[in-house]
């Protein structure tokens, strides 16, 4: 089952079984990944267009890296509660 599939069935049982409040906390918390996969990917293309620049600035291209770093972190930290 894959993790789109797994989100629907799992809000659906919480939401079927009468737990609406864990439900909308478990919908908060997807929604919060997502919007930390957005932020991860646009650090990625800003890590890219620093990367490929002729002079790159090695301090700049650190803290994005750390930045996707502690993003990757959190997502990770969601997906297992």
């Amino acid at each position: 089952m894959d993790f789109s599939l797994r989100k629907r069935y799992h809000f659906r049982v919480l939401y079927v079984r009468g737990n609406q409040e864990q439900g909308e906390a478990y919908m908060g918390v997807v929604q919060k990944i997502e919007a930390l996969r957005e932020k991860h990917q646009a650090l990625e293309q800003a890590l890219e267009q620093l990367e490929s620049r002729t002079n790159p600035d090695d301090v700049k291209i650190g803290a994005v890296k750390k930045q996707k770093l502690r993003i990757k972190d959190e997502i990770a930290e969601l997906t297992r509660q």
